[in-house]
């Protein structure tokens, strides 16, 4: 505003802030003057020379100081990701010394003087794409301020998660699963050692509950597993996959118990001694019953047995009974029979067994059971043939005549 009485001329110097002017009125005016560093303070000295129409001249200067122009701007390192989203933030403003006021549009703000490059992590646990409008407001210490802002979209996040539950470790056994996943549309399982499950180990199962079959083939070796899930969603908007992957140690997988042994006799006269083989797998431990009512057995494979019975009449059947039970309580029974004939045993009675020859002997079968007999007759030492007596009723006496058909010599 020019404020020069009596003058008709007006010189105006700007300090080369901008071009020098000459003005023939008074009258008011407006210049912009842009500060000539984008961070440092601009200072300069306006001087004003009037004249009036006489010639005579007089000079009047200011000083003025003009703030840097306030460019807020930043840059991120992404700006569309799958959550949680690492962000690198890096503020490229300027405009001198600046206070940053930052809004990430997630209720969460920082405020900060530093231009460092910083991160924020962008979370989106919805199913649907988020968009994050992160705003930053540059101010200087004259209340001098602008803002910018940019875009950041975040794909839902995906994580992997799942129970499971058992009644029996009996193999093989059924495992229910529940999948708990947040979010994902494919699912990729790894139950473990291949070929251990009904289906292929990798199989694609977006059902939030199924079942398998757990099994442990091996004769004696125990498994131990560990149960994955692979969770992915592919977006066309991106290219991204977005995914997750969750895996839980299963346990001990014992195999399963099969009680098996084998004899080397099932069957034969009494008393009948029986060997035992024990070739159970499982890794169980054993008791043995022998179905005689007589002491069990914990051993791999028992001492020989002796099976007899006093019955002369018929046959007895033992029941041999193995069981085989692993640490989880888990067990497994065979049962083979043993069949031992009817007792028999030789025992008869005599009369006589000296006196002058003839001598009539009556012999007595003493055996409640019938049996073929074949009788020797030894006369004066020597064995002599007889009759062949079979199967002689029970305890029936017969008499047998002995002649001595050697010439005695006195």
């Amino acid at each position: 505003t020019q404020s020069s009485p009596g003058a008709t001329e007006y010189n105006w110097n700007f300090d080369g802030l901008i071009p020098p002017e000459t003005i023939l009125n008074g009258d008011p005016f407006t210049r912009t003057i842009n500060p000539t560093h984008p961070d440092n303070l601009t200072t300069g000295v306006i001087t004003l020379t009037v004249e009036n129409a006489a010639g005579c001249t007089d000079v009047t200067a200011k000083d003025i100081e003009i703030q840097p122009h306030i460019v807020p701007n930043f840059s991120v390192d992404e700006t569309v990701g799958c959550s949680d989203l690492e962000v690198l933030l890096t503020n490229n403003s300027t405009g001198g010394s600046l206070e940053y006021f930052w809004n990430f549009d997630d209720e969460q703000t920082f405020y900060t003087v530093s231009e460092d490059p910083f991160t924020h992590t962008f979370i989106n646990r919805s199913a649907t794409d988020r968009v994050f409008e992160v705003w930053l407001k540059a101010k200087n210490v004259n209340g001098c301020k602008d803002s910018t802002s940019v875009d950041v979209t975040v794909h839902p996040k995906v994580e992997a998660d799942f129970s499971f539950s058992y009644d029996s470790l009996c193999t093989p056994f059924r495992v229910a699963f529940v999948n708990s996943s947040l979010n994902g549309s494919t699912f990729e399982w790894d139950f473990g050692q291949a070929g251990f499950w009904e289906d292929d180990t990798t199989t694609l199962k977006a059902n939030p509950e199924f079942e398998f079959t757990l099994d442990n083939p091996t004769a004696n070796d125990i498994g131990n597993y560990s149960i994955s899930v692979h969770a992915y969603t592919f977006h066309a908007t991106s290219g991204l996959t977005c995914e997750d992957t969750r895996i839980v140690p299963f346990g001990e997988v014992y195999p399963r118990v099969v009680a098996n042994y084998n004899v080397d006799v099932s069957e034969g006269c009494n008393p009948l001694t029986v060997e035992f083989n024990n070739t159970s797998t499982g890794l169980g431990t054993y008791e043995w019953t022998f179905g005689d009512g007589g002491p069990t057995s914990n051993e791999e494979s028992p001492t020989p047995q002796i099976f007899g019975h006093a019955n002369t009449a018929s046959s007895e059947v033992y029941n041999v009974r193995l069981t085989s039970t692993n640490v989880n309580g888990c067990k497994d029974v065979l049962e083979m029979p043993i069949t031992v004939y009817p007792l028999v045993q030789s025992a008869f009675t005599i009369d006589e067994d000296d006196g002058c020859t003839p001598l009539p002997i009556q012999f007595t079968n003493s055996r409640l059971v019938q049996h073929t007999i074949t009788h020797g007759i030894l006369a004066m030492g020597k064995p002599q043939p007889t009759p062949n007596l079979a199967k002689l009723p029970l305890r029936i006496p017969f008499t047998l005549w002995l002649f001595l058909s050697q010439q005695l010599h006195w």
